[in-house]
């Protein structure tokens, strides 16, 4: 785990906020274990491109995990032709 903080810290990585469901897995169980173990973590020059970046964490379907929907809100690739 160390080693993992120090990359992190090392290369300047931050988390991006998610909005949505506050757990990202469940152990899908009567009494379940949820736990949130998905995130997504981004360089300070990335999120400079990206100023607008919004992580939401979408319904869980048959997995033990909520997949996660990454969205730049990039302006330039919604222009119309």
């Amino acid at each position: 785990m160390r080693a993992f903080n120090d990359f992190i810290e090392e290369f300047d990585l931050r988390e991006v906020h998610r909005v949505g469901p506050r757990f990202t897995w469940t152990n899908k169980q009567v009494v379940p274990v949820m736990s949130n173990i998905d995130r997504v973590l981004i360089a300070t020059d990335w999120e400079s491109r990206f100023p607008l970046t919004l992580l939401n964490t979408l319904t869980r379907l048959g997995s033990d995990h909520c997949p996660l929907l990454l969205d730049t809100r990039d302006p330039k690739k919604h222009q119309n032709r």
